[in-house]
């Protein structure tokens, strides 16, 4: 009975546990099921997600894409942009620079005889366009045909070299008339760059004044503009061979010359030399023992108008040769211009005393000579050094201004009446070497486009600053200034003396000097035929077309040997005016 019980409990244990693993099994095969509809739920929504995000991801996609269209369309209206301010700061600089024509005007017809005042300012006229021709016609595409400048858009040379090539180039070719430049970029390089050629032709106008034939002039403003003048700028801001000795021979950045001091003010200052040496003195400037005779200017509000003219022009002849409103060195460039200036034009103040021993308290004229000197030998250096620097060059040019105006007109016998060989042969011979003593490394890396070892990492340095980079640079400097002196003196004593000689051959006695009775007379009515001062004149003015010596002695004798002034009916008012206020008349 037990053992019947026990095998019917076992049997029930059985079937139980039978029952439970099938329900067990079904309960795994229930959850298998719905996982499965989980899963084909969880894989329809992930294709679902996947699907919005590469829908999204191609949104974004376009939207990036439109937003770099946009991104680049900006840069370039910005690009643009900047070039038309660059090309807009040049334009600008150029007119100051034309502008500087008017104070070379007021400055050299103060400096000048009464008699002479009309042909001086006709002459500071007229080579402006003599000039301009020339350079227009051969000038600039021999100087600046293989020229390029990305900051104001000329990407491109508008020519090719014509003699020379690579490192070597000696002369360029190309755009003759503009007709290969017509574009805005080449034609407002080619207005700066003949505002620069002006300057170099309009010096010798002040060193010849009073006595220069009118056509010999008219001669040197075309050959100034079409060949003396654009050779050496090939050579140099050209890019020329010059320019290139830092590649060819590893003298620094090559020579360096920010805005002209030799290649435009030395180069006019020693056809300005020349010019007058072959000329020969006005007359009546030296005794017979030798002896210098001052000429009184005869208008000295001219004078110190035409030379705040150049001061102020002289802002846009140096800060605008950045060639970029957004290099901001053009600040450097103007203050330190206007260091120069001050300090040169201040230091004469005490040097005049001092230098004559307390004879002269000052000499006004030479005080703006010597301001002119500082701002000539700033020139060159202006981008590349301190204000310290700026202060002891401008003083350094006053005092040679000073020192070398009665050397060249004592010893040298060079009549110059407006003093512009010590101010622009001197001042740029000057203003060429400092850069090679003061540059400070701060500013022009990769000048004229140099690449050497050398000068990697460095800006233009002078010697004062680097040993063996100065020294190179300052090496360059002194044998650019060698060669320009001996080139611009063969081209212009040669071409001065070769017109002199034409002239003389063909019908003038006098050469490219007008005659001694047309010189007595003054040029404004022997060449000019007319006075630039309107005065009544007697009914029967005397005639003056003979010898100095007689024109001396008419002068110095009485009234009554000259006519007498017609009589006028003047009207007097019944009452005289009543006196002006007191406080009026104390200021008057």
């Amino acid at each position: 009975s037990t053992q019947s019980t026990w095998g019917d409990s076992e049997e029930h244990w059985t079937r139980t546990s039978n029952m439970i693993l099938f329900y067990l099994l079904l309960l795994a095969l229930y959850s298998l099921c719905a996982e499965a509809q989980t899963v084909q739920e969880l894989e329809s929504m992930i294709v679902s997600v996947n699907q919005s995000l590469q829908n999204e991801i191609s949104a974004l996609r376009s939207t990036l894409n439109s937003t770099e269209e946009a991104l680049l369309a900006a840069n370039t209206r910005i690009d643009d942009t900047q070039v038309a301010l660059n090309m807009l700061w040049v334009l600008i600089g150029a007119t100051y620079v034309i502008f500087m024509q008017t104070g070379f005007a007021a400055l050299e017809a103060g400096l000048a005889q009464c008699k002479h005042t009309a042909n001086v300012l006709a002459q500071n006229f007229t080579v402006f366009a003599m000039g301009f021709v020339g350079f227009f016609v051969f000038g600039f595409p021999w100087a600046f045909g293989g020229f390029s400048a990305s900051a104001f858009g000329l990407n491109e040379p508008i020519g090719e070299n014509a003699i020379g090539k690579d490192e070597g180039v000696l002369l360029w070719t190309g755009g003759y008339l503009l007709s290969d430049a017509y574009n805005p970029s080449a034609m407002v390089f080619f207005l700066y760059m003949v505002a620069f050629m002006d300057t170099t032709a309009t010096i010798p106008t002040g060193s010849m004044a009073e006595r220069w034939n009118w056509w010999a002039f008219v001669a040197w403003g075309l050959y100034c503009g079409a060949w003396y003048y654009p050779v050496f700028a090939a050579w140099t801001w050209g890019g020329g061979w010059i320019a290139q000795l830092g590649n060819s021979s590893d003298l620094g950045f090559g020579f360096v010359d920010f805005a002209g001091s030799g290649i435009v003010h030395m180069t006019g200052g020693i056809a300005a030399f020349w010019g007058a040496w072959v000329l020969g003195p006005r007359r009546g400037k030296y005794t017979e023992t030798g002896e210098s005779v001052p000429f009184a200017p005869h208008s000295i509000p001219l004078v110190t108008i035409g030379t705040f003219i150049l001061l102020f022009g002289w802002f846009g002849f140096n800060a605008a040769s950045t060639f970029s409103a957004m290099d901001t060195r053009f600040a450097v460039v103007a203050t330190n211009t206007a260091i120069a200036a001050a300090f040169g034009a201040a230091f004469s103040v005490f040097y005049i005393p001092l230098r004559s021993r307390g004879e002269t308290r000052i000499d006004f004229c030479a005080s703006m000579n010597a301001c002119l000197n500082a701002l000539v030998s700033i020139t060159a250096p202006c981008a590349f050094v301190t204000p310290w620097a700026s202060m002891i060059i401008g003083c350094v040019g006053a005092v040679l201004c000073l020192e070398s105006a009665p050397l060249i007109e004592k010893k040298l016998r060079i009549d110059d009446p407006c003093g512009a060989c010590s101010v622009h042969l001197v001042g740029g011979l000057w203003g060429v070497l400092a850069l090679g003593l003061f540059a400070d490394g701060t500013y022009g890396e990769g000048w004229n486009s140099t690449e050497t070892e050398l000068v990697a990492g460095c800006g233009v340095t002078g010697l004062f600053y680097a040993g063996k980079l100065g020294g190179r640079q300052l090496a360059c400097q002194l044998l650019t200034l060698l060669i320009l002196i001996f080139w611009d003196t063969v081209w212009s004593l040669g071409f001065f003396k070769l017109l002199d000689f034409v002239f003389k051959k063909f019908g003038s006695p006098h050469g490219i000097r007008v005659s001694p009775e047309y010189e007595d007379l003054g040029i404004d009515q022997s060449e000019m035929s007319l006075s630039a001062y309107v005065v009544d004149q007697p009914k029967e003015a005397p005639s003056l077309l003979h010898p100095a010596d007689e024109l001396d002695k008419r002068l110095d004798s009485s009234p009554g040997d000259f006519p007498a002034f017609p009589e006028r009916e003047v009207e007097y008012p019944s009452q005289p005016p009543s006196p002006p206020p007191t406080a009026v008349f104390e200021t008057v």
